[in-house]
């Protein structure tokens, strides 16, 4: 076995080519970092969601996503349970608050899914031979440096 071999996450590597202090502080020293500001603060909850939902509607057929469009009571009652899931998790934090706004950022939602299942419908009707295998499955690849070192990246591809 070779003693220089070292492991990356990808966004470990992300991290040393936006800022190679950054991948030393966060990587080597092992010291949390704050979550980064945004305009929109309720961004990596909404990413979450939508990848949370999307990846359970993936396997669904074309009559029931077609069904489940034509719902919106169903569609919102689904990505209400989602968000209450994702909250319970603890994953997001500094989320606003409010019956009002939560209830306009689930029609934000909802108009993203929708978008996605109608482009998702055509374009089953269109490929037919195609069908969803996993809608996340981990990968792993080897470098071999010159230097003798081995690196190893891994991730997940969705």
């Amino acid at each position: 076995m070779n003693s220089l071999k070292k492991t990356y996450s990808v966004s470990a590597l992300e991290d040393y080519v936006r800022c190679p202090h950054l991948y030393f502080l966060r990587h080597v020293q092992k010291i949390q970092t704050l979550e980064e500001p945004s305009l929109d603060g309720q961004a990596k909850f909404r990413g979450i969601l939508i990848h949370d939902f999307l990846s359970e509607l993936l396997f669904l057929d074309i009559s029931e996503l077609k069904t489940l469009r034509a719902d919106t009571a169903s569609l919102l009652k689904i990505i209400s349970h989602t968000m209450t899931r994702i909250k319970q998790k603890g994953v997001v934090t500094g989320l606003i608050a409010g019956a009002q706004v939560e209830r306009r950022f689930m029609y934000k939602i909802k108009k993203i899914i929708c978008a996605w299942i109608d482009a998702e419908c055509l374009r089953r009707e269109q490929f037919t031979e195609l069908a969803p295998y996993k809608s996340e499955y981990p990968f792993s690849m080897m470098i071999h440096m010159e230097t003798g070192a081995d690196i190893e990246i891994r991730g997940k591809i969705d």
